[in-house]
């Protein structure tokens, strides 16, 4: 997602998070470092990377910091962007980050959990995952869970993409109960636990207001996006964060990012994918058309859906009730490559 070549990333804003700490002589702490061959992931571009810093946590380290504390980071060279901690907008982010976790106040199953500031830098310390990334999972297992040959996921593994479905829903739901939107969902901050459960890294392209009054505001979106208009479209809303779910929830349901989609490669990029109801596709079309008023009400749709296909859910993890012959018949029928399959 493009920026202005002028954007300017404010430096007075009332929270103190967003300027780095400053310590007394002599009571500094260690410098920020991260574990030599340890975990470590990008998040947002060569922006952005998560690092493990000691045994079961992350940091997550704008480009500016990770380059100047030579951590083996350079996603960027010298000449691209500013170096200096309260201009950088990575670090801005970071700070935005930190401060949403704090709005939160208490931990979700399906985000990954804060753990605090990091105090060289004030930068956000996450729970390592026990589990790969969304995209480490992608490139080992793709082709086992979405099949070339049937452009969408097998049917053993729709009960593991439905419950990546209800936990990152009640993700969103949980968010918006707190008066903060994602701004921007998608498979480059999913991590996964030991057991395939997901969690959503937070929350870098949030929208909000802080308790200082300061307004941080999520990314901004240039050109067609569906049904929208190529006028620029401002994001951290219901409508927009169903719409970035709907396009997640398309990934699990087909291993294609939506921008992959048959239909806006054959129609156009401003072209609605189209999934068969078996897939959830009435619903993610309800999302990118904005016919939702707030994340719950989605949900019942998602609750009602699994009731109607013979599946069961506990905590968040969907297995089915008992053997449903006519949807496995009717899975076993789709082929989605190529073949413009409705809706």
């Amino acid at each position: 997602m493009s920026e202005p070549d002028d954007i300017i990333y404010e430096t007075n804003r009332k929270h103190p998070y967003y300027r780095k700490p400053i310590h007394k002589a002599g009571q500094e702490p260690p410098p920020l470092k991260c574990t030599p061959g340890g975990w470590e992931a990008d998040l947002f571009g060569p922006g952005i990377v998560a690092c493990e810093v000691e045994p079961g946590t992350v940091a997550l380290i704008p480009r500016c910091i990770a380059e100047r504390n030579g951590l083996g980071y350079s996603g960027y060279s010298d000449e691209e962007g500013p170096d200096d901690f309260d201009s950088d907008g990575d670090t801005d982010e970071c700070s935005k980050t930190c401060i949403a976790y704090e709005k939160l106040g208490v931990d979700h199953e399906s985000i990954v959990s804060y753990r605090g500031r990091e105090p060289s830098n004030g930068l956000p310390l996450l729970a390592q995952p026990t589990g790969p990334t969304f995209h480490e999972f992608y490139n080992t297992q793709g082709e086992n869970m979405w099949p070339p040959t049937l452009g969408h996921v097998a049917p053993q593994y729709l009960p593991l993409a439905l419950s990546w479905v209800l936990q990152t829903l009640s993700a969103v739901i949980f968010v918006h109960s707190k008066e903060i939107f994602f701004g921007n969902l998608g498979t480059h901050i999913c991590w996964l636990q030991e057991d395939l459960s997901i969690k959503i890294v937070g929350f870098v392209e949030a929208k909000f207001v802080n308790e200082y009054g300061d307004l941080a505001e999520a990314s901004k979106h240039f050109g067609p996006w569906f049904q929208y208009s190529e006028e620029e479209e401002e994001l951290g809303t219901v409508e927009s964060d169903l719409h970035f779910w709907a396009s997640l929830v398309y990934t699990f349901m087909t291993g294609l990012d939506v921008d992959e989609s048959p239909e806006r490669l054959q129609e156009g990029e401003k072209t609605i994918p189209k999934l068969p109801a078996e897939l959830m596709g009435e619903i993610l079309t309800k999302c990118w058309n904005a016919q939702y008023s707030s994340a719950s009400e989605a949900m019942q749709d998602v609750e009602a859906f699994l009731v109607a296909h013979g599946f069961q859910v506990e905590r968040n993890k969907v297995s089915r009730a008992a053997p449903n012959h006519n949807m496995d018949e009717s899975m076993a029928q789709l082929s989605l490559r190529g073949s413009g399959a409705q809706g």
